[in-house]
């Protein structure tokens, strides 16, 4: 049901699209003085990232500073000044920014971990190099130097856990504070070309008022974030770099835990070596290639396959405490320009416990040999404002132990297909501009091999939650 109504008003919006004469905006309409474009110049000589703003090319540099405070007045003038300059050259992306406040003493300053939640003053950057109106990075530096980043997609969503290489600083002086941030084009994904314009918006805290102010605003009325960005122009002659990362690993790892007598597996400390290694390679311009051999964070909890044994104190198993990740490889990015396209699949190692019953030892497998993948592949239509995509989770398993089959499935598949649209369009003709909401539609299938138990599990988990309370009140649920 879901994605007929969100075909029907995908073919709604085309007719509208033809009725207007042309093809909508890429770029929903900005608030009132909202900024429509940021001009970025070439530097010639290298900046030091100190946050000092000491170089010549701050001062020649056009600098923006048309902000609009979002929290806690929507829409009202922000109560201190900022002024941002953006520069690059040949193998980055520079920021600076000015950010004046009459009262430097009360600057709130706060060291933290990364991505570290933390009530300081701060000062964010977004870019959607793709420039696609739809995804992108942020980088934010607060006032004692802590930094946080991750990556935006559709259009309002954000993830932390990306830690991108770059560099930001941050200093405090009598009027305010200033940063200043250096982002290798390493770092982002972005087209081939001669001439590029990419999306940006500037954010500014100030932790003490509890004050949020915007380069441009989204109204807390509307959705879409990334689709109203500025565009950032005067980026040209710069060409996507080539992207090669390894990093290897060496672990030791110690356990020591109380003798128990009479138990052949637990001897005081046992010792664990380990080393594996991480490795990053791009793929052309628009897709990156992620692989890890035997990550030190490798291990994932195992299905409920306990050893069984006699209730004496002569009976003793060594379990492990999950199954390990062998290795993983990961694609992401963009194919044939409009397609995102991500791929995920990690294989792990079959998983042994050691039994000893009254001095009889045998091994019983607990975790079988399997292979885990997710496909996802979603193509964007002209202008971005609608698509259609496709997902697929893949799990097989290789047992060794026959009885296994009846606590889990041997393979399992499902399908996912589904389509998107915004509504701006449709909201300009019957006199709502710039209020974006998003429609989906979604078709899903599941197909699952494996013995009886894992099959009941899967239909209880499928049977609807009012059926299950009836069936309870009847004294007939589980």
């Amino acid at each position: 049901m879901l994605l007929a109504v969100a075909l029907c008003l995908l073919c709604t919006l085309h007719d509208s699209q033809a009725d207007a004469g042309g093809p909508p905006g890429r770029r929903l309409p900005p608030p009132p003085h909202a900024v429509a474009e940021v001009r970025a110049v070439r530097v010639a000589q290298a900046i030091a990232v100190d946050g000092m703003l000491e170089e010549p090319v701050w001062r020649q540099a056009i600098g923006v500073s048309h902000f609009t405070q979002s929290d806690p007045i929507e829409g009202a003038q922000p109560s201190e000044s900022t002024v941002v300059y953006v520069a690059y050259d040949d193998a980055a992306l520079y920021v600076a920014a000015r950010l004046y406040d009459a009262h430097p003493d009360s600057i709130v300053a706060r060291l933290g971990r990364r991505d570290a939640e933390l009530n300081a003053d701060r000062f964010i950057v977004y870019v959607d190099s793709y420039h696609d109106r739809r995804s992108g990075f942020y980088f934010g530096v607060n006032a004692a130097g802590a930094v946080s980043d991750g990556t935006l997609y559709n259009d309002d969503w954000d993830d932390n856990s990306w830690d991108g290489v770059w560099e930001g600083k941050a200093h405090i002086d009598g009027l305010g504070w200033t940063v200043e941030m250096r982002i290798p084009y390493s770092q982002l994904r972005f087209r081939a070309a001669e001439h590029r314009v990419w999306g940006i918006n500037f954010r500014r805290e100030i932790a003490r008022r509890n004050e949020i102010d915007y380069l441009v605003l989204r109204p807390k009325s509307a959705s879409g974030f990334v689709s109203r960005f500025a565009d950032l122009a005067g980026i040209d002659g710069i060409t996507p770099p080539r992207r090669l990362e390894m990093l290897p690993y060496a672990t030791s790892k110690v356990e020591r835990a109380p003798l128990v007598a009479g138990d052949p597996f637990h001897r005081g400390a046992q010792y664990s070596p380990g080393a594996g290694a991480d490795l990053k390679v791009g793929i052309g311009s628009n897709l990156t290639l992620s692989g890890t051999i035997n990550p030190d964070f490798g291990q994932v909890e195992v299905d409920p396959a306990v050893p069984e044994g006699n209730d004496s104190d002569s009976s003793f198993a060594d379990v492990p405490a999950g199954a390990h990740i062998l290795g993983a490889l990961k694609v992401t990015g963009k194919a044939r320009g409009s397609w995102n396209v991500g791929a995920l699949s990690a294989v792990t190692a079959r998983a042994l416990a050691e039994v000893d019953t009254s001095g009889i030892r045998f091994t019983k497998e607990v975790e079988p040999l399997a292979y885990y993948g997710v496909f996802r592949a979603q193509k964007e239509f002209p202008e971005g404002r609608q698509g259609w995509g496709f997902m697929a989770t893949v799990a097989a398993r290789s047992f060794q132990d026959p009885t296994l089959r009846d606590d889990v499935n041997s393979s399992a598949l499902v399908l996912w297909t589904d389509v998107w649209t915004f509504l701006d369009h449709l909201a300009h003709r019957v006199g709502h501009a710039g209020h974006a909401e998003q429609a989906e539609g979604r078709l899903v299938r599941e197909l699952c091999r494996g013995g009886h138990r894992p099959a009941v599990r899967q239909q209880r988990r499928r049977l609807p939650v009012a059926h299950r309370a009836h069936q309870h009140a009847c004294g007939r649920g589980p």
